[in-house]
């Protein structure tokens, strides 16, 4: 009967060794996540402005014809700029998601 709790005991003492590894490495994901997810909203934030402004030039009044072209060609130059960094936030968001399915097994 003694052995029986001694090894009941046993078992106990390592649920609860795996339990807390297991609270650890969840508060060290999180953590981890939680900062990404600030980083990328300021990204947001800062894009977000950025297509406030190409929204402001996109209603301001055209006086000729020419000035659609320069409105269309500053579309363009801002479009090239933004690309980049949205692929990056893209890859980022994949590279998060894969690390956050890798760490679940």
């Amino acid at each position: 009967m003694e052995n029986h709790i001694q090894i009941l005991y046993q078992r106990i003492l390592a649920a609860k060794q795996i339990h807390a590894g297991t609270k650890d490495g969840y508060k060290k994901i999180k953590e981890r996540l939680d900062q990404a997810n600030i980083e990328l909203n300021e990204k947001i934030s800062a894009f977000e402005a950025e297509l406030g402004k190409i929204r402001e030039m996109l209603l301001e009044p055209v006086e000729d014809v020419f000035s659609g072209a320069v409105i269309l060609k500053k579309l363009n130059e801002d479009n090239e700029n933004l690309s980049g960094p949205i692929s990056r936030i893209s890859n980022e968001l994949q590279l998060c998601e894969v690390m956050d399915y890798s760490n679940k097994r």
